[in-house]
């Protein structure tokens, strides 16, 4: 397993590997180090969707699994709840892998976010408390050509002042459950059906700490009108898109694997006009399974710049 490091110092990206091999000891390396670097990115890989979901497997628990603080298994009362709409969006020979693509199956339906559109920066499901920490994205087909942007918020954080570090550290996000990535506007109300309370400055499972700021979604913070809650957010969301430190272009190739952490940093798929080829398979899970205290271990195995 190689691990090269991008010109920012981030992700990290990996080489002469085959995941179809990969062990629980190169699963916790990758976990330290998606949670050190919130992206890591795999080239050349070819999988089958159930090796797929093994692998996710290997890091914590899936959507099939129990999570929930009342051991309820939200995967079978989503699978019952959508029929369906699971039925559309879930990649053959797999449980718990969706197709994010436009093609349509023998059906006749698209995949999840099918159309050419861009997706405006989001991290996955902020208005969910029991959300997941990771998203798994396999380039399947018809990648190349297509960009999807990501921030870090662990380097923004960093740069920071001390003074606004301070200004920052009490403040508690509302977030309201919204649809619609291509179309969404800073704090639209008409979106609002529940809503999620979480901190603004925010520590990972593996010990970093950042902002957690999904900007397109949060209504305002704990104490403080709309109006007062812009200011601040458009002060951080500016200091990050601004940072070309901060930001990451990754421009696919078919057999791609990039593992996200939703915590840290958020993402951005640019408009493609062939997204009815495109296909790529999507996961979501945890790190439960990760041992973090290899993370000191792993860090010393990333050594080169890209």
């Amino acid at each position: 397993m190689k691990l090269t490091l991008g010109k920012h110092g981030w992700p990290v990206v990996v080489t002469e590997f085959d995941l179809n091999t990969a062990t629980q000891n190169d699963i916790n390396v990758l976990g330290c180090l998606i949670n050190h670097y919130t992206l890591v990115v795999l080239k050349n890989q070819k999988l089958s969707v159930p090796t797929e979901e093994a692998v996710c497997k290997m890091f914590g628990e899936t959507l099939d699994e129990s999570y929930d603080k009342d051991n309820n298994n939200r995967w079978s009362k989503m699978k019952t709840m959508y029929g369906k709409v699971h039925e559309r969006l879930a990649q053959p020979g797999g449980e718990i892998t969706l197709r994010v693509t436009g093609e349509k199956n023998k059906n006749g339906d698209p995949g999840l976010f099918g159309s050419n559109d861009e997706l405006k920066w989001h991290a996955d499901a902020v208005w969910q408390e029991f959300r997941r920490s990771m998203i798994w994205l396999y380039g399947d087909k018809g990648t190349p050509g297509s960009i999807t942007s990501f921030t870090n918020h662990i380097i923004a954080y960093n740069k920071m002042s001390n003074d606004f570090k301070n200004k920052l550290k009490d403040l508690k996000s509302v977030y309201k459950i919204v649809y619609h990535y291509a179309e969404r506007e800073v704090f639209k109300k008409d979106y609002a059906i529940s809503e999620v309370t979480f901190p603004l400055v925010y520590t990972n499972v593996g010990g970093q700490t950042g902002i957690f700021l999904s900007w397109l979604h949060l209504y305002h913070f704990v104490g403080m009108t709309v109006e007062d809650s812009v200011t601040i957010v458009n002060t951080v969301r500016d200091s990050i898109l601004l940072d070309p430190e901060c930001v990451y272009d990754h421009h696919w190739e078919d057999g791609d694997v990039l593992l996200m952490e939703q915590w840290l940093g958020l993402h951005k798929r640019h408009a493609f006009e062939h997204m009815d080829k495109r296909v790529l398979h999507r996961i979501e899970t945890d790190f439960s399974k990760i041992n973090f205290t290899k993370m000191a271990d792993s860090l010393k195995l990333v050594t080169e710049k890209e």
